[in-house]
């Protein structure tokens, strides 16, 4: 099974452009107010019948990033120069497969929010939809018996 939040979260944080996001999560729109941050996680899953072995998946990945600002104007800029770096990262690579992990993806969509976290104080967040593919598996692992050891070694009897 393909753990994909956590395949795209640590992409995303393993990604220098985002080294001074400081709150990350692997929460379906988990957004705090401490800091500046980026939640994953997935709202839904579409399976399509594959082969014997495995069935092909889209899931639709839900990215939240947010930030604070006093200045309304500047805090919404920001969050969309975030939101647009997020979807340049994971567009980066040519056939857009997180590194060979996924069979491809696409951001789909980006909505945004303004809202007030306090009397001097707005939070900006944008919410990504990222549409990726991937192989799940269509069975459980089945445990199979191990052998200790083998020997190829014949001894002769004599007589």
């Amino acid at each position: 099974m393909v753990d994909i939040v956590t395949l795209i979260h640590d992409y995303l944080k393993s990604d220098p452009v985002f080294s001074e996001i400081k709150d990350w999560n692997k929460a379906n729109g988990f957004i705090s107010l401490k800091d500046s941050g980026i939640s994953v996680g997935i709202d839904r899953e579409r399976y399509e019948s594959g082969n014997r072995q495995h069935d092909n998946c889209t899931a639709h990945v839900k990215i939240f990033c947010w930030l604070r600002h006093k200045d309304q104007a500047i805090g919404e800029r920001k969050v969309r120069e975030l939101a647009h770096e997020i979807r340049m990262s994971l567009t980066e690579d040519e056939q857009r497969t997180l590194n060979g992990e996924v069979t491809g993806g696409f951001v789909s969509g980006i909505e945004y929010l303004t809202t007030s976290a306090d009397s001097t104080l707005f939070l900006h967040i944008a919410e990504i939809t990222y549409e990726v593919e991937y192989q799940e598996d269509r069975m459980r692992p089945v445990d199979a018996p191990t052998v200790l050891s083998l020997s190829h070694e014949i001894q002769l009897e004599e007589e």
